[in-house]
């Protein structure tokens, strides 16, 4: 499973899918349909902070590592 992230001043978004692209673009999809509700400038959040991790079931992650 792959995590997508990003945090914004007032909010913190992440999206989970199986694969690392589809996670970075239902990402970007939430954050249009957000910057939508809130009626926000176009370029609001910036793409090169998005952060994808990848996780697997079952196990532990301490600051984003697996241990």
């Amino acid at each position: 499973m792959w995590r997508a992230e990003y945090t914004s001043r007032n909010f913190d978004f992440e999206a989970y899918a199986t694969s690392r692209k589809q996670a970075v673009d239902t990402l970007i999809e939430g954050l249009n349909r957000h910057g939508k509700q809130y009626d926000c400038d176009p370029d609001w959040w910036y793409p090169e902070d998005i952060c994808v991790y990848e996780f697997k079931s079952g196990a532990v992650y301490r600051d984003g590592i697996s241990i």
